[in-house]
């Protein structure tokens, strides 16, 4: 047991006179562990947060010739998108990424998390849209309030896939980025978008 306990005080020492890098970091910076990131473990070094999952309210949301926002395409694309895409819009502060980047044309993954549909099904949508939960009760907004900050705005084949109701108006969903998120319009017919 005493062997096993020495071991990983010596690895740091033989990695750090390494000049490999992994990413552009020397390999011993990353085997040394600071006091912020021994309190937070091993999850505080990745860089993807693709496996955790935020808990969201699922809302439908009309994606075709605009008619939820007052005719006004989607944020991403300006394009309107028939309701047999799956697509979601996210609310503002989700769709907004630190340094102006944005969640655009990423795939998503959603989980109904209450109900008959816990757990049964998941769907992956691509995001095309955010809903203003800021602002609201604006002209380019078709006048509608704003929407809550933790909405995700599916289409109707969003609902169908996951075996829900739509006329059930909300229902409670996780939502998670997926690894390879990044996809072009072209390539993927998978979005979805939030509404309240």
């Amino acid at each position: 047991m005493a062997s096993l306990m020495q071991r990983p005080a010596a690895m740091p020492a033989a990695t750090s006179t390494s000049t490999a890098t992994r990413r552009g970091v020397p390999r011993g910076a990353m085997t040394a562990a600071s006091p912020a990131s021994a309190t937070r473990g091993s999850g505080a070094r990745r860089r993807c947060r693709s496996a955790r999952t935020t808990p969201a309210i699922l809302t439908l949301k009309v994606f075709d010739h605009g008619e939820d926002d007052g005719g006004v395409p989607t944020s991403c694309d300006m394009r309107f998108h028939r309701n047999t895409e799956l697509v979601v819009a996210l609310s503002s502060g989700w769709l907004r990424l630190g340094g102006g980047r944005r969640r655009c044309h990423r795939r998503i993954r959603v989980f109904a998390v209450a109900g008959a549909a816990s757990g049964r099904s998941s769907v992956v949508a691509r995001v095309v849209d955010d809903c203003d939960s800021v602002n609201g009760c604006r002209e380019e907004d078709g006048f509608a309030p704003p929407c809550r900050n933790n909405a995700v705005g599916g289409s109707p084949v969003v609902w169908e896939k996951l075996g829900l109701n739509a006329s059930v108006g909300e229902f409670e969903v996780v939502w998670s980025c997926l690894k390879n998120a990044k996809e072009t319009l072209r390539t993927s017919t998978i979005c979805h978008k939030n509404e309240l």
